[in-house]
Parts: C-alpha cells; sequence; structure tokens
C-alpha cells in the first residue's frame, strides 16, 4: 500500500546512498595519504596491527640505543686494556735489561715507576657514561658485573626485557690487604698429600667465592735426608697449617672481587704460585700447581713415601674486613735495583701480561656478544618497518578502480532517490 507519510523505498535508497558516499570518502582519503583507513572493520583491524608494530620499533630502538651505549663502553675498556698490555710488554723489556750486566738498575726501575703510573692512568681514564669495566674493588653485591639492555619479548599484553652481563675485569695496582687477627678463618679449607701417586687435587668449589674472602695458598715440604729436594725452600710456614698472621702476610694469597667463580680463585692462586715459584728458582718437576674447573691441581715427578709435600688451601671470611686488591698489584711490588728483585720481577712480569691479555680478550668477547645483539635489532627493526608498511600502503591501482565504481553506485543512488521521490506524485495525479 503506497503512503504519503513514509516512502520507505526513498528511505533505502538514502541510506543506499549515504553508505556509498562514506566509501567513497574513506577511499579518497586512502588514496590521497597513501595508507589505510582505519574506519571500516578491515582498516580498523590493520590499523591496530600497525601500531603494535610501531609499538616495537620503538622498543627495539631503545634496545639499540642501549646495546650503542654498552658497545662503545665496552670498546674504551677494551681498547684502554691492550694498551695497558702493551706498557706491561714495555716493563718486561726493562726487567730483561736488568738482567744484564753493566746496566744502571736505579734508572731501569725509574722506568718501571714511570710506567706503572701509566698503567695506573689509563685504567682510571678507561670509563665512558661514569662506568668503568677496568676496576673492580667494591664488595657491594653485584658491583662486578654491568647489565646492559640486550632485548625484549613480546606477550600478549606488555613487553618483556633482557640484559646482557658484563663482567668487570680489574686491572687496577692497588694492593690487597688480608686481616691479621678478626673475622672467620679456616687455616684448613682444603688439602692434598703429594708423595709416591705424585698428583691430587683441592676442591673449591664448595667454598665461599662472596667479595672480601681471602684466599691463601701454602706447602710444607718434608724430605729429612734432602736426597730430593731442600724441604725448607718447599716451605711457606713453619707449621704445615697456616696461621692467619702468616696469610696476611702471604705472597701467595688472593682477596676474590664481585662476580668472581671459584675457577677465578683457583686461577689466581695457581699464578700467585708460578710467581712465587719463579721468584724463588723452585722446580717444577718437585711441584707444580695449576688450576682446572675450579680445582688446584697438584703434580710433582720426584715426590715419594718419605718425600712428600703437603699443600694446603687456608681461608678468612670477608667479615675480616680484607681489602680487595688490583688485578695488577704485583706490577708496584716489582724491584730490579737488586739480583734477587730482578730475578722475581721475571716471573711478577709475565704473570701481569697473562692477566691483561685475559682482560682484554673477555671484553673483545664481550664487545663482539653486543654488536651482533644490535646488528639483530636494526635487521629486525627494518623487517618490522618492511611490514607496517605493507599493512599500512594503499593499492592505489584498486583504490582508482574503487573510486570510480563508487561514483557509478553513487550516480545510480542519486537516481533511485529520484524516483522513490516521485512516486507521490503519481498518487497526488489520481487526486486531480
Amino acid at each position: 500500500m503506497a503512503s504519503i507519510l513514509n516512502i520507505s523505498s526513498a528511505s533505502t535508497a538514502l541510506k543506499t546512498l549515504q553508505t556509498i558516499g562514506q566509501d567513497l570518502a574513506q577511499t579518497r582519503m586512502a588514496l590521497s595519504s597513501g595508507k589505510n583507513a582505519a574506519g571500516d572493520a578491515r582498516g580498523g583491524a590493520f590499523w591496530a596491527a600497525s601500531k603494535t608494530i610501531n609499538s616495537d620499533l620503538t622498543a627495539s630502538q631503545r634496545v639499540q640505543e642501549s646495546l650503542a651505549l654498552g658497545e662503545a663502553t665496552v670498546a674504551v675498556s677494551r681498547q684502554a686494556a691492550e694498551t695497558i698490555t702493551d706498557l706491561l710488554i714495555d716493563v718486561k723489556d726493562l726487567v730483561i735489561q736488568s738482567q744484564l750486566g753493566n746496566t744502571d738498575r736505579n734508572a731501569l726501575q725509574a722506568g718501571v715507576e714511570a710506567l706503572s703510573d701509566q698503567v695506573r692512568s689509563v685504567v682510571e681514564m678507561s670509563q665512558l657514561n661514569g662506568e668503568n669495566l677496568l676496576s673492580n674493588g667494591s664488595q657491594a653485591n653485584g658491583s662486578g658485573q654491568v647489565q646492559m639492555l640486550s632485548s625484549y619479548d613480546r606477550t600478549n599484553s606488555s613487553i618483556a626485557y633482557s640484559r646482557i652481563s658484563v663482567k668487570k675485569q680489574d686491572l687496577r695496582i692497588e694492593q690487597s690487604e688480608i686481616a691479621a687477627s678478626g673475622g672467620s678463618y679456616r687455616g684448613h679449607a682444603g688439602s692434598t698429600l703429594i708423595n709416591s701417586n705424585r698428583e691430587g687435587s683441592i676442591d673449591l668449589n664448595s667454598l665461599s667465592a662472596e667479595a672480601g674472602t681471602a684466599y691463601g695458598l701454602t706447602m710444607f715440604g718434608l724430605d729429612p735426608d734432602f736426597s730430593t729436594f731442600d724441604m725448607f725452600a718447599y716451605r711457606t710456614t713453619n707449621i704445615w697449617l697456616q696461621s692467619q698472621t702468616e696469610l696476611s702476610n702471604s705472597e701467595m694469597s688472593y682477596v676474590v672481587r664481585d662476580g668472581d667463580t671459584m675457577h677465578d680463585v683457583a686461577k689466581a692462586l695457581a699464578n700467585r704460585w708460578g710467581v712465587y715459584a719463579e721468584a724463588n728458582g723452585l722446580d717444577r718437576d718437585v711441584l707444580n700447581v695449576s688450576a682446572r674447573n675450579g680445582a688446584l691441581e697438584i703434580t710433582s715427578k720426584k715426590t715419594n713415601n718419605s718425600d712428600r709435600i703437603l699443600v694446603t688451601v687456608s681461608q678468612l671470611g670477608a667479615d675480616a674486613g680484607n681489602r680487595i686488591g688490583g688485578g695488577l698489584e704485583d706490577l708496584t711490588k716489582i724491584d730490579v735495583t737488586s739480583d734477587a728483585g730482578a730475578q722475581a720481577a721475571m716471573g711478577q712480569i709475565e704473570g701481569l701480561i697473562n692477566v691483561a691479555i685475559d682482560a682484554g680478550s673477555a671484553l673483545g668477547t664481550d664487545q663482539r656478544r653486543l654488536e651482533s645483539q644490535r646488528v639483530f635489532h636494526a635487521n629486525m627493526a627494518a623487517v618490522l618497518k618492511d611490514g607496517q608498511s605493507a599493512i599500512e600502503a594503499t593499492d592505489l591501482e584498486e583504490s582508482a578502480a574503487r573510486i570510480q565504481a563508487l561514483l557509478v553506485q553513487q550516480e545510480l543512488a542519486a537516481q533511485a532517490l529520484s524516483i522513490a521521490n516521485q512516486s507521490p506524485q503519481a498518487i497526488l495525479s489520481l487526486l486531480r
């Protein structure tokens, strides 16, 4: 039945025309901006995905900035470690010269001290953004590690960040100090008897690696008839058990740094043994000490059931107030003004060079880790940008064709509306 109050065909035609007009406006907007519109369901989904990618790109940028700063910080310290290695090689040259006859040892000693001051200066200057990776003398928990932002992991509702831990390499020349009294002392934290078996080990892995804890290595030789070795040369304590006072003055001691493992402790004690043996002319065939997997490996080629050596490790807790020394503290002990000092210096400088080389190598490894992670994030950011562009970009050919189709539909809808609006005129003509 026809009605002059509500023309349903005209209302339908009007709604169709309005919908076509909205589609035409959105398509024109997408064509002019080059981006999909967010108004319809399809565009809204794309818009949401694009915003998520944009959030990830922002997170990736922050990570890349952190990695770049961390990489630069490690690079500065690595370069400083290499410079210090070169300076120590110069010290070695002076030590070698001190072994020759007709040399001015006082002048050589002055050269050693000048190079030592230069090493100290390089360590103090090797910092970036307030971070010095060549100084680790604090007992504060975590002070021996630097955490650098390295990656992020997206979950359904948030982003979690991960970090790369870079261990500090201590190349200071400050002296350690072990308390002669007080604290928790164990004269027998571990030991092994080297006799006819000619080998043994002291596992340190069950002991504490708390920063500030001190460890000492002692030996007590027994060869009453001196048939195999000079037992007094292989004694570093008056009795088989080292006292705390003897530990405080021991040349074979080490104060734990924050971040150390017991492998680091074992390696340090083995190095101190090497320096001591070189300085005192000890025969490595009689006794040799090395480190492996947190244990001290003790070997001999000459001991037997009657001619034997007891090797012991002592421990003094951090509660004694021990002071952590620098990794190159023996540099200040080098004295080439005497024959004995020049001989001892040969073992000392070799050990110091190895410490500096190990530090540079470790920092180089950390630098490569950070660089690799930074490159990964840069590549991932490029992929995300490509994906975002693919989601947002408008297909120009498709949009142009859609506009033409919508224009035709708009014209047809307008005609339909016009026809629908003419139907009341037919009713009026019947009433004339």
